[in-house]
């Protein structure tokens, strides 16, 4: 599992919960690839103690002096990444507790180079309003893991943008799997700092981003939906 975090010290505890309850037997690694800053040292300190899923089998940590784009994050994990599926965990994300098992289940057992979920859910931290995402197979996904050798050689890169999609384009993926359905993972935005654009969509709702009936308290446990300052 790749976990990229720069100023997410508000909200990155939801990736590592998520992390923590994840349904799965087979041993995975967590590499954290982040900027240092004092308000994160006693997280810096001791990430070991955060990650307790009993088949985490190890965590490593990165502790840049100065930012760096993302693409060079995410090619610094693959390098280092011993397994043979490599997570794209986004820091301000709460993966649902499948999602191991379906990128263990489509690159593994299925033979595929990428995978990722069509679908899946958005969820706006100060506006309090959850929207559903379809892509329906166009461009890039949500949950994406690829096949951890693929990933050893990305290019450098300084793009601050459409970074998934550079990542995608530069791996040699001749087998793509898109999954329908199965994602109750929930992205959330407010905390991030990329993708600022995202909060037109909670405005005005436009494809890929749709209205929905559901409520955040369907999708997340209650100590997650309490942590978010849901009532």
């Amino acid at each position: 599992i790749g976990l990229p975090l720069y100023k997410m010290e508000k909200i990155q505890w939801l990736a590592i919960e998520s992390i923590n309850r994840q349904e799965i037997d087979v041993p995975f690694e967590v590499l954290i690839d982040m900027e240092f800053s004092e308000r994160d040292n006693a997280f810096i300190q001791s990430i070991g103690s955060y990650i307790r899923h009993p088949r985490c089998v190890s965590t490593g940590s990165s502790v840049r002096s100065e930012w760096v784009p993302l693409p060079v994050k995410w090619k610094d994990i693959a390098k280092q990444a011993r397994g043979d599926v490599f997570i794209l965990q986004a820091g301000d994300c709460y993966s649902d507790p499948k999602r191991l098992h379906r990128a263990y289940r489509d690159i593994i057992k299925q033979g595929y180079d990428w995978t990722q979920d069509a679908d899946g859910w958005f969820y706006h931290v100060q506006y309090k309003k959850l929207l559903r995402f379809d892509q329906k197979e166009k461009g890039t996904g949500l949950n994406m893991a690829f096949r951890t050798s693929l990933g050893k050689d990305l290019p450098e890169s300084d793009k601050t943008k459409g970074i998934d999609f550079w990542l995608y384009s530069n791996l040699d993926t001749k087998k793509t799997k898109w999954n329908h359905g199965e994602n109750m993972s929930v992205d959330t935005h407010g905390y991030n700092t990329i993708s600022y654009n995202r909060s037109k969509y909670f405005r005005t709702p436009a494809p890929p981003f749709f209205k929905t009936e559901k409520e955040i308290t369907d999708l997340l446990p209650p100590d997650i939906i309490e942590g978010l300052g849901v009532k």
